[in-house]
């Protein structure tokens, strides 16, 4: 698993970025439906 720097990227689209969001949040409720959903 990898964390993401933001400060790093020159632009992420507000989907692009609560797409990342929801796909960490499934990995940690170690959930495989909600993290291809996310994607």
């Amino acid at each position: 698993v990898a964390l993401l720097d933001y400060g790093q990227v020159k632009y992420i689209t507000d989907d692009l970025r609560l797409a990342y969001a929801n796909l960490m949040l499934a990995i940690v409720e170690e959930s495989p439906v909600k993290a291809t959903i996310s994607l």
